[in-house]
């Protein structure tokens, strides 16, 4: 006997949860990130991490539910696969391992890491007093 599916596995939880995504997001934002992921070139890897970096920043302030965010990755997946074997194919033989390899060695080199850290400092408390 088959075992049914759960409703992460049929899609069915990600579909509704973008259909309340769709109710209560502002149409405003959801274009700018709809523009964000169609300017992204994906042919290129540059352009996938820089759409993951979008989605991963959308999830984090709450602007991208997880079952979108999750939606996104499969097409990105799916994009750096076609990437992958078109690189192979035009490398002389070489293997999509050793293409991903390559690649990865590639932008590792032209990604720089920026963040910025909050700190509040704690009122100094000395005898019971502030």
């Amino acid at each position: 006997m088959a075992k049914p599916k759960s409703k992460a596995a049929s899609g069915e939880g990600s579909f509704s949860e973008f259909l309340a995504w769709m109710g209560i997001s502002d149409p405003a934002e959801r274009n700018e990130l709809a523009c964000q992921v169609a300017s992204a070139n994906l042919t290129e890897h540059k352009g996938i991490a820089s759409l993951a970096s979008t989605m991963i920043a959308g999830l984090v302030s709450g602007q991208v539910p997880p079952g979108v965010a999750s939606e996104a990755r499969h097409w990105a997946e799916l994009m750096l696969t076609a990437n992958l074997t078109q690189k192979s194919l035009e490398g002389g033989g070489k293997s999509a391992v050793t293409v991903l390899l390559e690649s990865k060695t590639e932008l590792e080199h032209s990604l720089e890491a920026a963040y910025t850290t909050v700190v509040e400092p704690l009122p100094l408390i000395i005898d019971g007093k502030q």
